[in-house]
């Protein structure tokens, strides 16, 4: 219908979080059609989606004084009504007011007496006071009137969490998952959320395809997508569906992971001072400088190395040139050079390939590949790699014929 064309518009601005222009939209609406039930129920709805509660609750009174309501738009109002009370209870209880929330809740219940949001919320309370028995024995109270009521089940999960049973809570996760219809959104995205906590955004994406091919435009559906991807590490993906919905934190979050070129200096010292000087003994002054600059979203960098090197064997003395046929005298063994190289490291892969100082008397590719895998219990990696042998001037540098 005409209305219908019309009034996607408002809700349209209020998931794309921009709420104000929703209702002002609807209002409008609402303005030019002042008999219209079906126009004002709607102009509840996305006043409710954008909390605003004494505007809501003043258009509800509207609603109620209206002629021609059916049980199922009378039915729609109380529950409207319960949103609104339920809002207050959860402000004041955030704010550590909870005698405020538990009269706020009280109010509501003998109003609504067995309402399950109430109830939820009841236990809600129960749980911000470290009541945990008394949450759960409420939520599982709930579930005996519904035991198909994925988002009790939920909540009862994340207080069962919360008070050390995990084993309990993931029961209570896959009881949750059973018989969950495709299009059950909040519910989905609950269990998917969980899922993500436990570190297993594999089972968290499978329980959330199903939300984008029914809503594949809704921001909270695409928001779990991106986060799921984020997860599972495929941060491309993930920045995809980030920039859908500008969620700005979730994206800057990511870009930090590519903040742009770094470079990094210092001083290396390597002293061998156990052989013979101007034979086998070796010092080695480095000054390296690195630059790396992100690749992709994945954590991964390119390098680029260069290190200016002098090593030096020290000087032979006198008595030791004897030994080779060689006159008196001292003769020291000093060679300068700079080493270049290139490579990527990210994913628990490193690889390079360079070469040993530009100035040696011999200069040689060198380079390698590794592989390595750690968590919090055990690790292993695996590399192939040609290095330069640092056990003298001569195996290090080579020497002129």
């Amino acid at each position: 219908s005409g209305f219908m064309a019309l009034s996607a518009h408002p809700h349209a601005w209020v998931d794309m979080r921009q709420p104000q222009r929703g209702v002002k939209l609807m209002r409008r609406l609402a303005q030019q059609s002042p008999k219209s039930i079906v126009v004002w129920l709607d102009y509840a709805a996305i006043l409710n989606r954008a909390e605003q509660d004494n505007t809501l609750i003043s258009v509800l009174s509207h609603i109620e004084n209206t002629r021609g309501l059916t049980e199922k738009d009378r039915k729609t109002v109380q529950s409207l009504q319960v949103a609104v009370a339920v809002r207050r209870v959860d402000n004041a209880r955030n704010a550590g007011k909870l005698s405020t929330a538990q009269a706020e809740l009280n109010t509501a219940l003998r109003r609504h007496p067995g309402n399950i949001d109430l109830l939820m919320a009841q236990a809600r309370i129960y749980s911000t006071a470290q009541e945990p028995k008394k949450a759960n024995e409420t939520y599982r109270r709930i579930l005996q009137r519904d035991p198909k009521n994925a988002g009790v089940r939920l909540a009862l999960a994340w207080s069962l969490k919360g008070s050390g049973d995990k084993d309990a809570a993931t029961r209570e996760i896959e009881k949750a998952r059973e018989g969950l219809g495709a299009d059950d959104l909040d519910a989905r995205l609950g269990i998917a959320d969980w899922y993500l906590w436990a570190g297993n955004p594999g089972v968290a994406r499978d329980v959330a395809k199903p939300l984008l091919e029914i809503y594949p435009d809704n921001p909270r559906v695409i928001l779990m997508a991106g986060r799921i991807a984020k997860a599972e590490g495929d941060y491309g993906e993930a920045m995809g569906y980030f920039r859908l919905v500008n969620a700005t934190d979730e994206m800057a979050g990511i870009e930090s992971k590519r903040a742009g070129v770094s470079a990094a200096a210092g001083i290396d010292y390597l002293s061998r001072a156990s052989g013979t000087p101007g034979l086998s003994n070796l010092r080695i002054m480095g000054v390296p400088i690195e630059l790396r600059t992100p690749i992709g979203y994945g954590g991964g960098q390119i390098f680029i190395h260069a290190d200016s090197v002098n090593a030096n064997a020290g000087t032979l003395r006198s008595s030791d040139l004897t030994q080779f046929g060689k006159g008196t005298g001292q003769t020291s063994s000093s060679v300068r050079g700079t080493d270049l190289a290139v490579g990527y490291e990210g994913g628990g892969w490193r690889a390079d390939i360079g070469t040993t100082p530009q100035g040696f008397p011999v200069s040689y590719v060198v380079g390698g590949i590794r592989w390595s895998h750690y968590d919090a219990t055990s690790g292993y990696s695996f590399n192939l790699s040609r290095r330069p042998v640092l056990n003298s001037v001569l195996s290090y540098a080579g020497a002129e014929i």
